[in-house]
């Protein structure tokens, strides 16, 4: 796509990046050198990243995606994400923050992020157009934190990110209608989630389908997400599998993500799960992942704060059989007797007990999850992501 000016854009999110002596910048989340590439630098000349600074990374990085690369700059802030750091590192970093805004023509912003809304609020007082990318919802993922501090603060997160919403230029949603619904735009919205896919392989089925018919005896169950938090739910996840061990079920639960295991060490001993609940660290996005999800045979996620999940998505497009919470927009995802109210153990309980009662609801679920995930490859959401960023490149 030809580029009508040389523009300059920053892109704002609370990921956090690594310097290694190499000179690459890693990045600890779904930000490799890919995402600015094939997004962002087709529309824009250069883009700048700010995010959060986890200092040097000079052991092995082979599980981190490098960030780095032609035409791409980082600039790394320290963290700010918790309400006392914000109070008092937060002037000076907005200062810096404006600095950086003075100095392009747009901003882009993943997310209510405490970056984010400060360079929004820079460029409104530069008037410099900038777009959201709303990804997820401020008050549900400072809510469940669970500190005392972040309910008290989530609501004034909610109230802020809903003022960044309603004053940006142009909003992209990543669900349908759940965050619409919560963070109105007055300016051009689109839908499109952040998800995408490559269209998967008819194989990819079959050997699903291959794989229910033989009836493991017991169940691989996986999750992912970062559990050094207890968003993603993996409490529940816990609480669950300790009962359902109780009754004699068999199962493996593998967890996919960064954090600390000895967090979640004493609860699993509680239940008895020590044997039966394996942390697999992280791994690249792509190829290692889908393989990682083929070897499953259920995929769970009963989170208490979602956008769109990134991993869902990716588990359908494997065929997997999928049970998840009602958290942000993922309920319009599966079917409805797959989802469970957000933080509701019992319900999760319940539709695990079912999958080894009705066998035949996985094969079932493997066909529909399969169909749906088309709806998230690049084929379906690109043409939609490049009208929307031409768009804001006539605004510069």
């Amino acid at each position: 796509m030809k580029k009508t000016s040389q523009k300059t854009v920053i892109f704002c999110h609370d990921t956090y990046y690594c310097r290694h002596s190499n000179q690459e910048i890693y990045a600890f989340g779904a930000f490799p050198y890919k995402l600015w590439a094939e997004r962002f630098l087709p529309h824009f000349d250069q883009v700048k990243i700010i995010g959060r600074d986890k200092g040097a990374c000079d052991s092995d990085v082979s599980m981190l995606d490098c960030s780095s690369g032609p035409n791409v700059t980082h600039i790394l802030l320290p963290n700010i994400n918790a309400p006392l750091k914000r109070l008092l590192q937060g002037r000076r970093l907005y200062e810096e923050i404006y600095r950086q805004v003075s100095e392009v023509d747009g901003v882009i912003i993943r997310g209510p992020v405490e970056f984010g809304m400060m360079a929004a609020r820079a460029a409104r007082a530069q008037k410099k157009p900038y777009a959201v990318e709303m990804s997820g919802c401020a008050f549900d993922h400072t809510w469940f934190h669970g500190s005392i501090i972040g309910h008290l603060y989530a609501p004034i997160k909610y109230l802020r990110a809903r003022h960044m919403v309603a004053r940006a230029d142009q909003v992209i949603y990543v669900t349908q209608r759940f965050l619409q619904k919560r963070y109105p735009a007055n300016g051009r919205i689109e839908f499109a989630s952040n998800v995408e896919i490559t269209a998967p392989e008819e194989a990819v089925l079959t050997q699903r389908l291959t794989r229910i018919n033989a009836k493991p005896s017991a169940l691989k169950i996986g999750l992912i997400g970062n559990y050094g938090n207890a968003l993603k739910g993996l409490d529940i996840a816990i609480n669950v599998l300790g009962r359902l061990k109780a009754e004699g079920y068999k199962f493996d639960l593998h967890v996919l993500g960064s954090g600390d295991p000895q967090r979640w060490h004493e609860a699993m001993k509680q239940q008895g799960l020590e044997e039966h609940i394996h942390f697999d660290g992280t791994l690249p996005g792509g190829d290692q992942v889908m393989t990682w999800l083929d070897g499953l045979d259920l995929y769970i996620q009963p989170s208490r704060h979602e956008g769109l999940p990134r991993a869902v998505i990716e588990a359908m497009s494997r065929g997997l059989p999928c049970l998840i919470s009602n958290a942000g927009g993922a309920d319009e995802l599966l079917d409805p007797y797959c989802i469970h109210k957000k933080g509701s153990a019992d319900q999760l309980y319940y539709q695990l007990k079912g999958i080894w009662s009705d066998w035949s609801w996985q094969a079932e679920q493997a066909e529909n999850n399969f169909l749906r995930a088309k709806d998230y490859t690049a084929e379906v959401l690109k043409p939609k992501r490049e009208a929307f960023w031409q768009q804001f490149l006539s605004k510069l």
